[in-house]
């Protein structure tokens, strides 16, 4: 139903987008996984034995002047390795989300540019007020 979104915001590409709402503070997207497994972050191995559900919410880039926001039923999973020491770990959108990440990559990515852009001062710039 939604699919004509990942053509304009192709960072969603890996989630099925379940519903999107907007309003005046902003627009907000729906979605879940469109993977069956995930890979844990420690010792990489595959699973498919979902450990439960929970809502996570990130920060995403402005949609048409508005503040972008993703809504992501993330699963943890088992690992199935008897020599990791994660017992469970939660799943990771490539190229959407990072570990206790608030913001989309693109998000991150944008914010870090403007930052770099207005922290690059010469040695001798002061502001104008002093």
């Amino acid at each position: 139903m939604y699919r004509w979104l990942t053509v304009l915001l192709p960072h969603l590409a890996l989630l099925v987008i379940d519903g999107v709402a907007a309003d005046v503070d902003g627009v907000q997207i729906r979605g879940h996984a469109r993977a069956a497994r995930s890979r844990c972050g420690r010792c990489g191995q595959e699973s498919n034995r979902v450990h439960s559900r929970y809502v996570r919410t990130l920060a995403d880039a402005v949609i048409g002047g508005r503040p972008g926001a993703i809504r992501f039923a993330a699963r943890r999973f088992f690992c199935d390795n008897p020599d990791c020491t994660a017992v469970t770990f939660a799943e990771q959108v490539p190229d959407l989300t990072a570990r206790y990440g608030r913001r989309t990559a693109l998000l991150r990515a944008a914010v870090t540019s403007i930052a770099l852009a207005l922290a690059g001062r010469g040695p001798g710039w002061r502001p104008p007020w002093a």
